[in-house]
C-alpha cells in the first residue's frame, strides 16, 4: 500500500475524530502509523487512487471529514508501542513537536515565536526517541510553519511496570 496502513486507526487525526488529511495525498506521507515492515510500494494508479477516495468520502463524513461514530481510546501496552506507531508528538508544554520518521530516525522542531500551534520548519536530528513525555499529535503544513492541528484525547495504558505514564489531551 502507498501509505501502509491497516487499520482506521492509522488514518485518522491523533483524537480519533476525522481523517487526516495527509492520506488524501498521492504522495507518500513519509511517516509510520504502525510497526508492520512494508515491502517496495506499488505503483499506484488512477484507478487505485480513484477507489481508495471513494471509500474515504464514504467512512468520513462532510468537507471536515470527520467520522460519524469517533474511535475510542488509545489502548496501549507501553512507551515503545505508543511511540512506535505514531509519526508526530507535541510535549505537554508544546515547546518541542516531534516527528518519527523510523524507530531509530527522530526529528525535533521548535515552536515558532508566541505561536501554541505553529512549529519552525528547521529541524534537529536525534539519535533516538525523545526522553520528553509526549502525546500524539496531527500536524499540517504550509511554506510558512508546521501546525499542530490536534493532539490525542486521554487514552488506556497496560500493566507494564517497565512504562512511563501515558497522559494525552486534545486541542480545543
Amino acid at each position: 500500500m502507498l501509505h501502509g496502513v491497516v487499520s482506521l486507526s492509522d488514518i485518522c487525526t491523533a483524537d480519533g475524530t476525522r481523517l487526516d488529511n495527509v492520506f488524501l495525498s498521492r504522495a507518500q506521507s513519509g511517516g509510520s502509523r504502525n510497526d508492520f515492515l512494508w515491502s517496495d510500494k506499488h505503483h499506484v494508479s488512477p484507478a487505485d487512487y480513484t477507489t481508495w477516495s471513494k471509500a474515504i468520502e464514504f467512512i468520513f463524513v462532510g468537507t471536515n471529514q470527520k467520522l460519524t461514530t469517533p474511535l475510542g481510546p488509545w489502548l496501549v501496552d507501553c512507551d515503545r508501542q505508543w511511540l512506535g506507531e505514531w509519526d508526530w508528538f507535541v510535549t505537554f508544554d508544546r515547546e518541542s513537536l516531534y516527528f518519527r520518521a523510523s524507530d531509530t530516525e527522530w526529528y525535533q522542531y521548535s515552536i515558532q515565536g508566541r505561536s501554541h500551534r505553529a512549529y519552525a520548519h528547521q529541524r534537529i536530528g536525534l539519535p533516538a526517541a525523545p526522553e520528553d513525555d509526549v502525546v500524539r499529535a496531527t500536524v499540517t503544513w504550509d511554506e510558512h510553519a508546521i501546525i499542530l492541528d490536534t493532539q490525542f484525547s486521554a487514552g488506556q495504558q497496560g500493566n507494564d511496570s517497565n512504562c512511563r505514564k501515558i497522559f494525552g489531551f486534545s486541542y480545543g
